[in-house]
Formats: C-alpha cells, structure tokens, sequence
C-alpha cells in the first residue's frame, strides 16, 4: 500500500499534519501503536495557554489560540474548549521583580498578551488566594480544553477527510527507497510514500534512529491529580506561581485538575509508569499554601502519560537535515496540546515545498549538534553498567534547579572508548525514586582524554557547564 505521505505518531501532532494534507490533496496514512492520543495528546492538564512561552514560541502560540475558536468548524467539534484566564501568581516582592521584567521583555518585542496586575486585581480573579500574594501576570485570553475529546476529534476529523489510521500498528522498521520510504509494522506489512513524518512523542529519537538521524529527545512522564468538586473555589480563574511548581486548572465542572511539572518514574521501553505519590503530596501541600480552602479538598485521580522533551525545552519541528524527504514534529515537553492546530499548518507547507507562514528556525532539528548533546537511550545503559577497578563508573553529585523551575539530577560518569574516556554529567527529570536503570535524560559530554580533570567532578563547576549548554 502507497500514500504521498507517511506518518508514524496518531498523537494531535500527527493528525493535526494529516489533516491538513488531506485538505490539500495528499494520500496520508497514520500509524499509531496504541491508539490516537494515547499518550500526551490526550492526557495532559488541557492547557490552552500562551503565558509563559519561551520568546522562539509565542508567534505559534498566539496563532494557534485563534484557531480553537474555530475548532467547531475545522474539526466538528469545540473540544471541550472554553476561556479560563491563566494567572501566574507572585509570592514575593522578588517574584513581582521576574514578572515585571518579562512583560517589559515581551512588550519590547511586540506582544502585549501577558500583563501584569496588582493584589487587587488577582483578588478580583481569584478571591479565595492566600493573604501572601502580592500581585501577578495574566493572560486573559487562556483557556482550557478536554485533551481526549481533542484527540478524537482531531483523529475522527482525519479519517472523515480521507487519511487511512491504522492503530495498534507499530512500525518496527523504516528504511530510504528510491522513491521515498518504506516502513514495516509490527503484523509484517509493508507501506510506501514519498515523504515520512516523525510524530512519535516520547519514541521520536529512537525512531528517528532507524533513519540515521537520532534526535536528543527523552522520556518524562508527567503526572497530574485531579480533586472532588470544589464550586467557586477558582472562579474561573487557572493558576501558576513564579518561583514554585504548581499549576491549578480550573475545570468548568468545580473540580481543580493539579499538575505544573511533577514527573513519575517510568521505563520507555516497556512502556510502564508508576504513580509516584510524593510527587503528588509535594503539590498538595503547595497548592494548600496557595489556596488554603483546598485544605479539606479530595484526590479523586492520578494519571500520567509518556511525553517526548528536549533539553531547552522547546520542540523540533522542521526537515531533517541528513535524510531528504523526513520530517519531525516532537519534542513539545509537556507544552505542545494548544499550538497543535497551528504546528499542522506549517508541518503541512513544509511538506509540502512552501515555505511556512511562521519561521521554524528556533525549532530546527539540527541545533543541537553544536552543543555536546548526546542521546541517551540505549548508550547510558551501558554507561551505567560500565564499571572501572571493580567500581560503577557513574556517581549521584546532586540536584539543584535550573531557573528556579525544573528540577534536575547530576550524575557524573566516566565510560571508556578504545583508549579515551568520556567524561561528563547525565541530566535528568524524574519522579525520583532511587534506581537509576530506567531514567531518560541527556548525556553531556564536558571532557574527552586519557586522563579526567580533577575538577570536573565539582559539582558548581557541573552546574556551571550545564547551565552554559542548556541556554544556547
């Protein structure tokens, strides 16, 4: 079987590609493992937000907001969507200092979408904060959204436009033809088509692999709750903090779905995912500080999904630059559900020979190969099980937080190859458990040589060179 198009991930990013191919005239076909939106596209915190977008993302984002006003036209459905202002909230004079200076930031660059307000206006949105609060930045125009209604209506939307999905369908191998490209499925078939999309999520890097162009993406899995019903207690109004991990989504419904960044243990490759509860107990107590009327409030659920990251934390959208022909969208981590519509449009010019109406230069997927950036799957298995005079060859140094927001595991290593050694750190952003097997993460690599500088292993210097690579 042919198509123009192939694309490998029924996540939003891939329906969202195949649908506006098919409007333009091109055979797709989607393959998808499990079925569409399994994963992040479907169970996220339903964030249709533009505040506090890395500067290389608001373009998209404001964009796309438009386009989930007209979501009951372009796929049949509203998506649940409906406006709920987000509220970044500050705790501190300190705080009140990060968000003045970023709207200053923004309105130098010509957005105004993010404002900042007094205590009296956070009052007026959100009545019930806790007396510490000394002011915010609001974008009025955020909403949220049901990320499952989403997924099959973007799904369901594809197939009524043409595009073939096939779910429970894993490609295992794809390979260069003449003519384009070949995958192979799991059940043995083959398939054909001129062009490939990478839209696999938390698998793009391995996938991408199988071409000879291997991305850094990794694994996290972010973990969200969601309490009993608790009317008015938001007004309406979702929340986040400056200088903590919290964010509080207010459903229309009375519940508060939880999340902001908390991570679960996981292993990729047997595609499992534990729960962790101190992740969730760290967020109770926050958000008790935040709103203390929640004090008595229920945990009704948890819930986590896999989500393909990058190191700077902003996706890789754009043509490969090693094999003509494939395309990636990926890399999103945990942020990519409300510029999807958008991230379709210009996934489909690219594809299609136009150049895109929106610059992807920030996103391309070659930025990273001037930064020492590794992958890790599959080599910091074998770095961990390396061991040197009898000893593992990896140490634990520490944490700390880069911007004040992501929190990170250090760990040194030191692998041989041929006559040298590898010498560096692996980061990380887990649920913290203990075991290191099933960890995700970046390994970068500070020193190349026969002999290991004696201060590499300090852990300010560590820092230092991290935070060095992870800004560029």
């Amino acid at each position: 079987m042919k198509a123009d198009v192939l694309i490998v991930g029924g996540g939003i990013m891939g329906c969202s590609t195949a649908i506006e191919l098919a409007r333009k005239g091109k055979s797709v076909i989607i393959f998808e493992k499990n079925i569409p939106g399994r994963h992040a596209s479907g169970n996220n915190s339903g964030g249709v937000r533009c505040q506090g977008r890395d500067i290389r993302e608001i373009s998209f984002a404001l964009e796309a907001r438009k386009m989930w006003d007209h979501h009951s036209k372009t796929v049949f459905s509203d998506c649940g969507f409906f406006v709920s202002p987000r509220l970044r909230l500050a705790e501190s004079d300190a705080d009140m200092e990060v968000l003045v200076k970023r709207q200053e930031k923004l309105n130098s660059l010509g957005y105004d979408h993010e404002v900042v307000v007094d205590r009296e206006e956070v009052l007026r949105m959100s009545p019930n904060v806790s007396d510490h609060i000394v002011g915010g930045l609001v974008c009025y125009t955020d909403g949220l959204a049901n990320p499952m209604l989403t997924s099959k209506a973007y799904a369901t939307t594809a197939e009524r436009e043409g595009v073939t999905i096939f779910s429970h369908t894993r490609v295992v191998e794809a390979t260069t033809t003449a003519s384009g490209f070949k995958v192979r499925t799991s059940g043995g078939k083959e398939y054909e088509g001129e062009m490939l999309v990478n839209g696999t999520g938390a698998w793009a890097g391995r996938f991408s692999e199988m071409l000879g162009d291997p991305l850094p993406v990794f694994a996290a899995a972010p973990t969200m709750m969601v309490t009993d019903r608790m009317p008015d207690m938001m007004a309406g109004t979702s929340l986040g903090l400056t200088g903590r991990l919290l964010g509080l989504m207010a459903a229309q419904n009375g519940t508060i779905i939880v999340g902001g960044g908390y991570r679960s243990p996981h292993d990729l490759e047997k595609e499992k995912i534990w729960i962790d509860p101190m992740q969730m107990a760290k967020a109770s107590k926050i958000m008790i500080e935040i709103l203390p009327g929640l004090r008595d409030a229920q945990m009704m659920r948890c819930w986590a999904a896999f989500e393909g990251c990058l190191a700077d934390k902003v996706p890789i959208v754009g043509e490969s630059t090693k094999v003509s022909g494939l395309f990636h969208v990926c890399g999103f981590s945990a942020h990519g559900f409300q510029m999807a519509p958008m991230m379709g449009r210009v996934m489909s010019q690219l594809v299609l020979g136009q150049k895109p109406e929106l610059s992807l230069d920030d996103f391309r997927p070659d930025r990273f190969e001037d930064a020492s950036y590794r992958w890790k799957a599959g080599c910091f298995k074998k770095q961990h099980a390396e061991k040197k005079n009898g000893r593992r060859a990896h140490k634990l140094c520490g944490h700390f937080s880069l911007n004040n927001s992501q929190q990170f595991r250090l760990l040194a290593f030191e692998v041989s190859r041929g006559n040298e050694y590898l010498y560096g750190v692996f980061f990380d952003n887990p649920g913290y458990s203990g075991s290191l097997r099933n960890y995700e993460g970046i390994a970068c690599v500070i020193h190349v040589g026969r002999t290991c500088p004696s201060q590499l292993f300090v852990l300010s210097e560590i820092i230092d060179k991290f935070a060095t690579l992870a800004k560029r």
